[in-house]
């Protein structure tokens, strides 16, 4: 696990250096959605190990949403399974109004295996990157990719959105 201290990535690969990367964009708030912690360093992280489970604590504070703090917590375990859970805090007095929570990822996937309309497709040919496909059209929440033995799941109840 990697937190980038200058846009508020978190970067998760393995030991060996590989051309493969995932990365876990910064939150934004909104609407319209901000890009306040594309700077914004975290105001407190911690780091350590819990039951055999690495992770980092990042906390932000919003400077658009007075008294709105941000909790990331990553984790990764030795069998390379990662996950992120995202905390959003009213600190201040005042109840916060339309309120909307995005962030991004940034996936590596060549040679992608995805649920498309029912079906499994498994892309072997030009159209082998996710940007070729119509992620609205998934009709379960993973996505696997041959290159890396790498794969994304989502809670059911998540809409994922690509560049489509």
């Amino acid at each position: 696990l990697i937190l980038g201290k200058y846009f508020n990535t978190m970067e998760v690969r393995s030991l060996v250096k590989t051309i493969y990367s995932t990365y876990f964009m910064r939150p934004q708030l909104g609407l319209p959605y901000s890009v306040e912690f594309a700077k914004t360093k975290p105001v407190q992280v911690e780091w350590g190990d819990e039951d055999g489970v690495s992770f980092i604590r990042a906390t932000y504070h919003s400077s658009s949403r007075p008294g709105i703090v941000i909790e990331r917590l990553a984790r990764l375990g030795a069998d390379g399974l990662f996950s992120q859970q995202w905390s959003i805090i009213n600190a201040g007095e005042e109840p916060a109004a339309n309120l909307w929570f995005k962030t991004m990822i940034n996936f590596d996937n060549v040679w992608p295996v995805l649920p498309l309309r029912g079906r499994i497709i498994e892309a072997r040919d030009g159209r082998s990157y996710l940007g070729a496909f119509a992620l609205r059209d998934l009709t379960e929440n993973w996505i696997y990719s041959h290159t890396g033995n790498r794969g994304l799941c989502w809670a059911k109840d998540m809409t994922i959105k690509g560049d489509d």
